[in-house]
């Protein structure tokens, strides 16, 4: 899972796998594993060692306010350590 910031550098995106068998067709998405998206998005500290915050969403984008960041962290953030986890929806 790649994830990148954007110019507000509150909003996290990454382009999602499935672990279906198909073809990248349409070049922008493959067909979903499961009937719905879902996803978890673990906010790591900096060292990487613990969980600071947990976004559930269900789409790949996710949204980490400046507000949330103070007050996960004591200021903005220029960079995040991040995890996801698919959850499929069956």
């Amino acid at each position: 899972m790649a994830a990148t910031a954007v110019a507000r550098r509150d909003t996290i995106t990454w382009i999602r796998r499935t672990r279906v068998l198909s073809a990248w067709a349409d070049g922008t998405n493959v067909p979903l594993g499961g009937a719905a998206e879902r996803y978890e998005i673990d906010i790591r500290n900096a060292t990487n060692t613990a969980t600071l915050r947990t976004i559930a969403v269900t789409s790949p984008v996710a949204t980490y306010t400046a507000a949330e960041q103070t007050a996960d962290s004591g200021m903005t953030q220029t960079a995040v350590a991040i995890a996801t986890v698919h959850r499929p929806v069956r």
